[in-house]
């Protein structure tokens, strides 16, 4: 006898990351909005005041719900398009932070920093495992990002953010068969499994791309709306829907294809990161809201480091800090070697930051930590190209 599928595995997780219309509009996953991830976390806390007061008794007796905060992360290895003025894998969630996508067809895909707060389109985020279990984060936005290889280590690029809400589904069986109707009723069994914002499959039946469920306020509730008419047998499976993924065919970008200058000068690293904050806050502070009704963006933080050994020649970096700390250097790092299969990060205008110098028996080692500043009208001091 085959083993029951009911317990989700990790490497069968399945991701989407797709833009919303507007803040909280949530949005069903495509096919082609898949990516693969090595890793994803989806959480949400929930505010309790307990109710202290004089009860008579020195136990907590109640207590009093408040707001939901919710939490998402994504680390992703750095898939290319393939072909030169292709989008990444992560398209979406680059765009979300950044602001703005560039498109050159046959040529580049260049993300660069907008100060409107409109142009980032917020996420609808969907994670899905083995047909039993997922979660969908709306309202989703990309706080920050962060990249990062070594001598020793491919590039990751790693995101993470906030999201109005958080969407639960799991496994759940129909109670009644539904006769060409958008009503669908579950057993109070499992009836805690279907959420408002699920998006679901009954039976053999999946709509347009998955079933939307809404008129679901509370756990107990065994009966919901489907955006769509259908028919199904009762004590159908009534299980969470993703479309079958489309994902990019390419080979994730090696280390031993990352090159790193300053001022033009080739820089052998032997680690690098950078990771860029939007500090965005959502506003989660008015009265009568349990979730964040939007999202603005304060002062931008972009910060990196780079270790390279101190050789004679690159020895220069650390006299450059101590000699001329005010001087901007231009930092390009380029991932890859191919047209299709590369990704370039831009640091014009970097100020090297308490850089320092250590060894142990064997090696000595400079870091420099820079810090990324912009010029002119601002907004420039940070982009990606994928060539």
């Amino acid at each position: 006898m085959a083993l029951l599928e009911t317990t989700p595995l990790g490497r069968n997780q399945r991701f989407y990351a797709i833009a919303e219309a507007s803040y909280g509009a949530q949005t069903k996953a495509t096919s082609a909005s898949a990516m693969r991830v090595q890793g994803s976390n989806m959480d949400q806390q929930v505010e309790d005041t307990d109710v202290h007061d004089s009860s008579q008794t020195g136990s907590t007796l109640d207590s009093i719900q408040g707001r939901k905060a919710t939490s998402w992360s994504v680390e992703a290895y750095a898939y290319p398009g393939g072909a030169a003025g292709d989008s990444p894998a992560c398209h979406a969630l680059l765009r979300n932070w950044f602001g703005v996508q560039t498109i050159s067809a046959g040529v580049s895909v260049v993300y660069t920093i907008t100060e409107s707060q409109s142009a980032r389109a917020s996420l609808s985020l969907t994670r899905e495992y083995n047909g039993i279990f997922s979660q969908i984060c709306i309202g989703a936005t990309t706080e920050q990002i962060k990249v990062a290889y070594s001598g020793t280590s491919v590039p990751m690029i790693s995101f993470d953010g906030t999201a109005k809400d958080l969407v639960h589904t799991g496994y759940a069986v129909l109670e009644d068969l539904i006769s060409a109707s958008t009503t669908a009723v579950v057993t109070a069994a499992t009836s805690a499994n279907i959420s408002s914002g699920s998006i679901i499959q009954i039976g053999a039946e999946d709509g347009t791309n998955g079933l939307l469920v809404s008129g679901k306020t509370n756990a107990a509730d065994v009966s919901f709306v489907l955006d769509e008419a259908i028919s199904a047998d009762d004590a159908s499976a009534v299980i969470p829907f993703v479309p079958t993924p489309t994902y990019l065919t390419t080979t994730p970008v090696s280390h031993i294809n990352c090159t790193l200058t300053i001022d033009g000068t080739t820089t052998f690293v032997t680690q690098f990161e950078i990771t860029a904050k939007n500090n965005s806050k959502p506003h989660d502070d008015q009265a009568g809201e349990d979730t964040p009704h939007d999202v603005s963006y304060a002062r931008r933080d972009i910060q990196g480091s780079v270790t390279i050994r101190a050789n004679r020649d690159q020895l220069v970096h650390l006299g450059k800090f101590h000699n001329a700390h005010q001087t901007a250097r231009a930092f390009v790092i380029t991932c890859g070697s191919t047209a299709g299969n590369r990704f370039v990060l831009s640091v014009p205008y970097a100020q090297i930051r308490n850089a320092k110098f250590e060894h142990n028996e064997d090696d000595c080692m400079i870091t420099l930590p820079f810090f990324a500043k912009g010029s002119g009208a601002g907004a420039n001091e940070f982009s990606m190209s994928w060539t």
